[in-house]
């Protein structure tokens, strides 16, 4: 299946805009420039810590009293890999420094920035002064560093690291990050695109650029107060997580190398007990059923079957270097417990007892659920619900109950997913030249894999599509008990909203139904949510999907090491008879500092609202009842949780990360 963004990006599947006339652009929304420059703040405190991270590497240069060729060259390329050449200043500064010595208030400012604000600033910046003291002699290279540089290393190695002591081994592993990186940024084939159409947006939702009928559809319009709050909040969390936890990601990859350590229990843990268990099916296609055929007159006998399936991954092309492949796994659940039966990587199917090939199968699956996750069907949780948030605003008075409840729900969540989808510095795009970008593929790959569980693959069980939330999650699981014993709670409170509701016929209501049930599938019409419990439910679908199992994704996910749920494999798929690889090999240190970063910047929860300190402002006393009610049952349910996902007071009110 190919990815074609252009011509599918017509009207097909919106609504005539005549149904509801989105008038003319919202004066309080945020110029397209501002948006495009979303990302930049991060880029630019990241260039300018990189500054003062490379004048101890130029101090250690100007040691002999003159930079040599190779060191100059070094320099250089840490300077474009970094991002400054595209940075006139700081260009400029750096330039300066290789023409002559920086001066003692330059080192000392140096010094002071980076022993202060950020921990781990002083370690990259020794460790780039290792890399250039060795640059002379070859890289890594044993006694390549003279007298004179060993003195301003120590130095410096005393000034930035007064009560810490660094291994070479762990310098070296660093190192090697850095020229991974400089690598990858030299050799990037992905261009900056701007998908964003030209001119001013409309709250109003279009048809994606990137597939009118495969993709949610597109809100472009952000308002200034999201948008200024989204700059302080999050883009201030993103710099902070990138500086700080530079170091912490290269440590990481230097001590716990490769893959951790796998059996069959902790494959079973990992999709029985996470989120990954969304991916569980129940239901077996002919081809599965041709394809796992040993097992299954013994095995349905005796519990239920699954099978996980990421089928879609044989049309990504992986990076070079990279390995990726399609697998299609079985699991047997009796009495509460999972086992692994199979998994057939690209066809080739492989049991328990196939060594090597089963240990390599089990971590391609593994591979598959942090994709299909992170790029696949967590964004049910996002960008469906764009729609609710705009055709809300656009369709409904502030003060009517409805987008009351919708709004207190709403903080942050456009300027957020405006972000992922649309600014090319994101995520999501995955160009090589950011140190944040973990994925294996190029961002075409990337949305493909969201298109392919928006819209759905025919006649594959495991890809069914897109349906608005009409009730609790039905996966198999404790994570999934977890979450319906949530959902009640919260359909029980919107329950009291609907009924609370004025009888009397409501045009603006009808109006929002007709419109969200043309563009969302399975949003109810007016005439259905003419029913209280059809409202309730639709209203539940909204608030549960952009709080509670939002945020409890997005924590189930990120408490798993990288190394464990990597999103990067180098080690050759199974084929069957494979010799021994060590699971060290099987990333190298600069795929798990990449996603580590991502970890810490974008999957991790970081809750700035929670739940319970959300305000409706309604001015109905049974609806003001209603949220103190809601209050109370959600500490009842944290309370009685068989298992704690996560705390209650930490569970987010909307999408905040």
């Amino acid at each position: 299946m190919t990815h074609d963004p252009g011509p599918e990006a017509t009207s097909a599947g919106l609504p005539d805009h005549g149904q509801l006339d989105p008038g003319p652009p919202d004066q309080g929304l945020v110029a397209p420039q501002l948006l495009a420059a979303q990302m930049e703040a991060v880029h630019a405190a990241s260039a300018g810590i990189t500054v003062f991270s490379l004048l101890p590497a130029i101090q250690v240069a100007w040691a002999d009293g003159t930079i040599q060729k190779e060191e100059r060259e070094l320099i250089l390329g840490l300077m474009a890999e970094s991002g400054l050449t595209q940075n006139a200043a700081a260009v400029a500064r750096l330039t300066a420094w290789l023409e002559s010595p920086p001066s003692a208030g330059d080192t000392a400012e140096a010094v002071a920035s980076l022993r202060g604000g950020f921990p781990g600033r002083e370690n990259r910046a020794m460790q780039w002064a290792r890399a250039v003291a060795q640059a002379e002699g070859g890289l890594l290279g044993f006694g390549a560093i003279s007298a004179a540089e060993r003195r301003q290393l120590a130095w410096l190695d005393s000034a930035l690291n007064p009560a810490e002591e660094t291994s070479q081994e762990l310098w070296e592993g660093a190192f090697e990050v850095l020229l991974d990186l400089l690598d990858d940024w030299r050799n990037a084939d992905t261009r900056h695109v701007n998908l964003v159409p030209p001119g001013e947006q409309a709250m109003w939702p279009q048809p994606s650029p990137l597939g009118a009928t495969r993709m949610p559809p597109a809100v472009f319009g952000v308002p200034r107060r999201d948008y200024d709050e989204f700059l302080d909040k999050i883009i201030r969390r993103y710099v902070h997580s990138l500086t700080s936890g530079w170091w912490s990601a290269v440590r990481l990859a230097h001590e716990q190398p490769g893959v951790a350590p796998m059996d069959d229990r902790e494959l079973a843990r990992l999709v029985f007990e996470t989120p990954f268990s969304r991916f569980l099916t129940p239901t077996l296609d002919p081809p599965d059923r041709l394809l796992f055929a040993d097992w299954l007159p013994v095995t349905e006998a005796r519990g239920a079957l699954y099978k996980i399936d990421f089928s879609h991954l044989a049309s990504w092309k992986p990076l070079p270097g990279i390995q990726l492949a399609p697998t299609v796994a079985l699991f047997a659940l009796d009495e509460g417990r999972l086992r692994p039966l199979a998994i057939a990587v690209r066809g080739r199917l492989f049991r328990p007892e196939d060594g090597e090939s089963w240990a390599r199968a089990r971590y391609f699956l593994l591979q598959g659920c942090s994709l299909s996750l992170s790029v696949g069907i967590h964004g049910f949780l996002h960008f469906p619900m764009d729609s609710v948030i705009a055709v809300t605003r656009e369709a409904l008075p502030p003060s009517h109950p409805i987008a009351q409840l919708i709004e207190a729900h709403s903080y942050l969540h456009l300027p957020l997913n405006y972000g992922v989808l649309w600014n090319v510095r994101s995520v999501a795009h995955n160009h090589q030249n950011e140190v944040y970008t973990p994925f294996p593929a190029r961002r075409e790959h990337v949305f493909q894999g969201v298109s392919d569980f928006y819209g759905g693959i025919e006649g594959n069980s495991g890809y069914p599509g897109f349906r608005y939330p009409m009730a609790a999650p039905e996966f198999p699981g404790p994570y999934a008990l977890f979450l319906r014993n949530y959902y009640e709670v919260v359909l029980a409170f919107c329950r009291d909203i609907a009924r609370a509701l004025p009888a009397a016929a409501d045009p603006a209501l009808d109006r929002w139904g007709d419109t969200l049930s043309g563009i969302l599938p399975g949003f109810p019409a007016a005439t259905a949510l003419r029913e209280p419990e059809t409202l309730a439910r639709a209203l539940a679908g909204f608030v549960f999907s952009v709080s509670i199992w939002h945020c409890s994704e997005h924590h189930g996910y990120a408490a798993e090491p990288v190394n464990r749920v990597p999103q990067r494999l180098r080690v050759p798929e199974p084929v069957g008879n494979d010799l021994p690889v060590p699971p060290a090999q099987w990333t190298r240190r600069v795929d798990l500092v990449r996603q580590e970063l991502a970890r810490r910047m974008f999957y991790d929860a970081h809750t700035l609202r929670s739940i319970t300190e959300v305000h409706y402002g309604f001015t109905d006393p049974a609806m003001q009842r209603a949220a103190r009610d809601f209050f109370e049952a959600l500490g009842a349910c944290d309370r009685a949780q068989p298992r704690r996902y996560l705390p209650l007071d930490r569970l987010a009110c909307s999408l905040q990360f």
